[in-house]
């Protein structure tokens, strides 16, 4: 069937007929929604929520809410309110992009230096914010930043990742928690990457065996951004503050 648009200026009482696959896609889009909000309502509860924390949360809410009304057909006024956002936000950069060239701005080492240190920053709250460990070795080339994450996940975050639907490899000892090494845990671990930095791509993964797990355990995962403007706004407003 032909998707129906749901917005309307009338209240409209027909029935919608959804094919089984797109029941499913609602169904689980729903879910989605409902595992970040569950764990925006344990670290509210908890009180364990950081600005950081906060941030990643209503960017994964927003991504997923768009989803699920996507899914549904009411693909207008929040698609659009989003896509018009963005636009602004890349039109702003390239504007100002050029106006430093035209005035030939230089940026001191030192402002490089702090960029840097934020960029990393936000990076760690937002895995901080999944239940997962902060990146290692970040690396800068041309226009890209790689870093790796660890599949190990510490005691007191298992609750948290578990509830990002990450699924955590059984052990059958006393081993660390780490996540398990699956097509489907390295597609859900992309997917909640992609909700706050849009142009991040998983470049390799790695697995371990030990013994007291069922199952092969993810030993290390990279990724590469490759559009800074996804990394943080603090950045600018760093910028700006100097300039003041």
């Amino acid at each position: 069937m032909k998707e129906r648009k749901l917005i309307s200026d009338e209240y409209d009482d027909t029935p919608v007929e959804f094919n089984n696959l797109t029941v499913d896609n609602v169904l689980s889009n729903i879910v989605k929604v409902s595992e970040v909000i569950s764990v925006l309502r344990e670290g509210t509860r908890k009180g364990e929520l950081t600005v950081g924390n906060i941030n990643t949360y209503a960017s994964l809410i927003e991504y997923r809410t768009k989803d699920l009304l996507t899914s549904v057909g009411y693909d207008g006024i929040l698609a659009k309110e989003i896509e018009e956002r963005h636009e602004k936000i890349r039109e702003l950069n390239d504007e100002n992009r050029e106006l430093r060239k035209q005035l030939g701005q230089k940026v001191s080492m030192e402002d490089v230096r702090e960029a840097l240190k934020l960029l990393s920053k936000t990076i760690g709250e937002f895995t901080d914010a999944l239940g997962l460990m902060h990146p290692q070795e970040l690396r800068f080339s041309g226009y890209s930043l790689t870093f790796d994450l660890s599949g190990f996940i510490p005691n007191r975050k298992t609750y948290t990742a578990r509830n990002t639907g990450l699924t955590l490899a059984e052990s059958t000892g006393d081993g660390y928690p780490y996540l398990e090494y699956s097509d489907a845990n390295l597609e859900k671990l992309l997917s909640l990457f992609k909700a706050r930095f849009p142009s991040i791509e998983l470049m390799s993964s790695s697995a371990r065996h030990y013994k007291q797990f069922s199952g092969p355990q993810l030993d290390k995962v990279t990724f590469r951004i490759t559009d800074f403007d996804d990394i943080p706004e603090k950045v600018v407003e760093l910028q700006e503050t100097k300039n003041a």
